[in-house]
């Protein structure tokens, strides 16, 4: 290969790769992966914006093969952060607390937990232990952690953890390795990003989560961690192709409680657009009070009741949002 010719492919792999894998987990095929994991009593699912947003279908399954449908209950953009509820939830036996992220120190111990390459390695759970290199992301971003803990494709959307086995931030990124190398002539190790969990608090507690917690717990070795959080953290698999229609004897129903069991919602099947209007109506008084919550459940409400009603469907995305 002439000098010439590897310098002008290596100009345009420069420009063609992004500086940052904010997407490790998505694929260009209609089907990508990344990683969830539970936390508080509802329970809901914690991933990212880029795992979630644009997912027509979502399933989970856990690590003993068990498998769940999902609904997106919120997405944020800007911090690349998603929650998601269980159209029928299974039984949980494991679920993690939050700590306080503006406790964190650089040098503090940290595990990840996620499912790295999925498929190349057999969705197999897998735990890794780092450091917190920096308490600041790129370009001094406060709200990210810069650790050293290793991550592969897969691991987006993944707890960040303390030596307790209490969340402090949200995996999300690494630097590109093949951009860096081209870009400064060397590929970075142990550079990857989490968003703090301060950032995730905010999103939680509108679904009655309780407040960060910073009990005096022992700390744990990487092993008793896995051991007690596995059932915790679930394979998160998202496609952008519409779920195939059901008959209307056999289609679940839109749950009132933000996306859990839609038979103890008790949603009656037939349409009733009186009663439609008056849920509806109650969404848009939530909205103009802020309960973002209230106004998800009453427009879920008026959609079960009359689907074919409008203002519930825009008022539901703005809540989501």
């Amino acid at each position: 290969m002439s000098k010439l010719y590897a310098y002008a492919v290596s100009r345009a792999l420069l420009f063609a790769l992004p500086l940052f894998c904010l997407s490790v987990s998505l694929s260009f095929s209609a089907e990508w992966f990344g990683t969830g994991f539970l936390v508080g009593t509802l329970p809901i699912v914690v991933t990212n914006h880029h795992v979630a947003a644009g997912a027509k279908q979502i399933e989970m399954t856990f690590r003993d093969g068990r498998t769940a449908k999902g609904k997106v209950l919120r997405l944020d953009r800007r911090n690349d952060l998603a929650l998601i509820g269980f159209v029928k939830p299974p039984q949980v036996l494991a679920r993690f607390t939050i700590a306080p992220s503006d406790a964190v120190k650089p040098g503090q111990e940290v595990y990840v937990m996620g499912y790295p390459l999925p498929g190349d390695l057999g969705n197999r759970l897998s735990i890794t232990k780092g450091i917190i290199a920096s308490t600041v992301g790129i370009d001094e971003d406060n709200r990210h952690f810069r650790v050293t803990a290793q991550m592969n494709p897969g691991n987006t959307g993944g707890p960040l953890l303390d030596t307790k086995g209490r969340v402090i931030g949200v995996v999300y990124a690494g630097l590109n390795a093949v951009r860096s190398l081209i870009l400064q002539g060397h590929v970075p190790e142990g550079t990857n990003f989490a968003i703090k969990s301060s950032l995730l608090w905010s999103m939680v507690a509108d679904f009655g989560e309780d407040a960060p917690q910073d009990a005096g717990l022992p700390d744990l070795t990487g092993d008793k961690i896995f051991a007690a959080y596995r059932d915790a953290v679930v394979l998160v698999r998202a496609s952008d192709k519409p779920e195939k229609p059901k008959r209307t004897e056999e289609a679940e129903q839109p749950s009132l409680e933000t996306g859990f069991d839609a038979r103890n919602a008790a949603t009656p099947v037939r349409t009733d657009t009186r009663e439609a209007t008056e849920w509806a109506r109650k969404s848009r008084d939530n909205i103009a009070k802020g309960n973002w919550a209230g106004a998800i459940r009453a427009a879920s409400a008026a959609i079960a009741l009359d689907p074919g009603l409008s203002g519930p469907y825009a008022d539901r995305c703005f809540a989501y949002y």
